[in-house]
């Protein structure tokens, strides 16, 4: 299953590393196809709108104020 993710990410031309879509601008998660759901760097918070990097912070589609 995580091949067939990756192989997605890689067909629809998003740059990757460390298994993350390096995005320059934040997604919400219900703009992402369903199977690369959680593979976005760059997120928006579904509670406060505000942007964060997963790396750094937060878990799922939640700031680290927000979790």
């Amino acid at each position: 299953m995580l091949s067939e993710v990756f192989d997605l990410m890689r067909e629809q031309g998003f740059p990757i590393q460390d298994y993350l879509i390096q995005n320059p601008e934040p997604m919400k998660h219900s703009k992402s196809p369903k199977h690369i759901l959680l593979r976005w760097r760059n997120r928006l918070c579904v509670s406060c709108n505000v942007s964060f990097d997963i790396e750094k912070e937060g878990r799922f589609y939640r700031c680290g104020d927000c979790v």
